[in-house]
Parts: C-alpha cells; sequence; structure tokens
C-alpha cells in the first residue's frame, strides 16, 4: 500500500496505521490476517499477566484471507478489522479463537497489543 512502511515483520505482527482519529480520541484499530484454514470468530482480552480473561466476545468472522504471504497480504490490504480501542489504551493481550469443530475443539492464538499514538493500528498474524 501506497504511503505504508513496513520494517519490522514477526511471525505472528506487522505494525500498520490504520484510519485517523474519531470523536477527538484517536482510535487505535487491531486487525487480522488469517493465514490458516479455520476461521476465527470469538475474542477476548485480559489487561495484565495476572488479570483475569473477559469473556469471549465475537469479531466479525476472519476466514483465511491470505494465501500467499503476510507482507503481501498487509500491502494489498487483506487484514480485515476485528476490534478497535483508543490509542491511549493500556497494553492487552488478545487472544482469537475459531468455532468449535466437530470434536468439541477450538483453535485459539493470544497476541500482545500495544496501543500507541504514534500508529494508527497493529496487525495480527495468524498462521497456525
Amino acid at each position: 500500500m501506497e504511503g505504508y512502511d513496513i520494517t519490522a515483520i514477526t511471525a505472528s505482527q506487522l505494525n500498520r496505521e490504520r484510519e485517523g482519529p474519531t470523536a477527538g480520541k484517536q482510535s487505535f484499530a487491531v486487525s487480522l490476517i488469517n493465514m490458516t484454514f479455520r476461521p476465527l470468530s470469538f475474542a477476548r482480552v485480559r489487561f495484565g499477566p495476572n488479570a483475569d480473561w473477559s469473556d469471549w466476545f465475537p469479531i466479525p468472522e476472519t476466514a483465511q484471507n491470505c494465501f500467499t504471504n503476510a507482507t503481501k497480504c498487509f500491502e494489498d490490504g487483506a487484514a480485515t478489522n476485528i476490534l478497535v480501542v483508543e490509542s491511549t489504551d493500556p497494553p492487552f493481550q488478545l487472544q482469537l479463537a475459531s468455532p468449535l469443530d466437530d470434536s468439541g475443539h477450538s483453535m485459539t492464538g493470544t497476541w500482545s497489543i500495544s496501543p500507541n499514538p504514534k500508529h494508527k493500528g497493529q496487525v495480527i498474524v495468524c498462521t497456525a
């Protein structure tokens, strides 16, 4: 995407600038690139390593939206917005889950989210 600079890519997340401030406060969008065959439909959060997890809540169901590599998918705008917080919110952990399969199991993954007024969002990449 023109105007974006990807300088640091890890196996689990990318930083990305998103759309700007709303209602006098700067929003921070968390977006998902799903490279797995399992859709992700639910999330929960926890603020601090010793805090309790929130209840599960629905997110926009995100099926596999990347079939090449995270950088190309990012550049092509394939990420799906799943959560918006304020850029001044404290760091938190985000856990995503797929719907239960026929055996009653779900795929989950956990990411560290660090809202920051210098960025407009963070893109997480689910690879397994």
